[in-house]
């Protein structure tokens, strides 16, 4: 063989020498990535696996312990069995006296009426008024009102809470009475020597008011004061 023939006899050696190298590199690439994306799916499938075991241990709860937890118990203590006297003297057997109550005869409105125990009532103003209901079961309405004075001529203070005030219409029917204003009732103490006094406001129609008869009373056992009115 010549020399010429002899140098293309490589060339061509030469050739498929490079290109079986390509192949086999080629080929060397395709299986590292196909192993490299088998690897990152498995460990997508791990993490996904991981999570959702992860996220079920958060939903559970154990709830065991609360309805083994007993409840508090709770002490009544017993009930007294001391006996306490009443602040006045006696007790549930004793039978109390009847207190009569003595009702004066009807005076003019403009005198002055002895309640007991130095205390005295007149009636300073009457007259026609329309009334203003403010408290429950009350009807505003026609109505009177009474300007009433109480005297303290004892040595001592007195309740004006306990100064009692009603009244009948010319039937002889009571009066219900209205808190709304003018309506101003006594309250508190008097002192000895002094003098208060109170507005109470009654519901009564034009047509019943007069004659009125105007009852005042202070404390039980004590008379009552009865004045004959007419409202202006």
């Amino acid at each position: 063989m010549n020399t010429l023939g002899r140098s293309g006899v490589k060339q061509t050696l030469a050739v498929r020498l490079i290109s079986l190298v390509m192949a086999v590199g080629l080929l060397g690439a395709a299986t590292a990535c196909t192993s490299s994306t088998s690897t990152s799916e498995s460990g997508s499938s791990t993490s996904d696996e991981v999570t959702s075991s992860n996220q079920g241990d958060d939903v559970a709860v154990d709830t065991s312990g609360l309805a083994s937890t007993p409840a508090p118990e709770v002490t009544i203590p017993s009930p007294a069995t001391t006996e306490v006297p009443a602040p006045g003297g006696g007790d549930v057997n004793q039978t109390v006296a009847e207190v009569p109550v003595v009702t004066n005869s009807p005076v003019s409105a403009d005198a002055t009426v002895d309640l007991g125990g130095s205390v005295t009532a007149h009636i300073l103003d009457s007259k026609s008024i329309d009334g203003v209901a403010r408290g429950i079961g009350e009807v505003g309405g026609p109505a009177i009102a009474l300007t009433i004075e109480i005297d303290n001529e004892s040595t001592s203070g007195i309740q004006l809470n306990d100064v009692l005030v009603t009244v009948e219409d010319n039937a002889g029917n009571p009066a219900g009475s209205l808190s709304g204003d003018p309506a101003s009732p006594l309250m508190g103490t008097l002192e000895a020597g002094g003098s208060a006094t109170g507005v109470f406001v009654f519901a009564l129609p034009t047509s019943s008011q007069n004659p009125l008869k105007v009852a005042v009373s202070f404390s039980a056992g004590n008379p009552v004061a009865v004045f004959a009115v007419n409202a202006e």
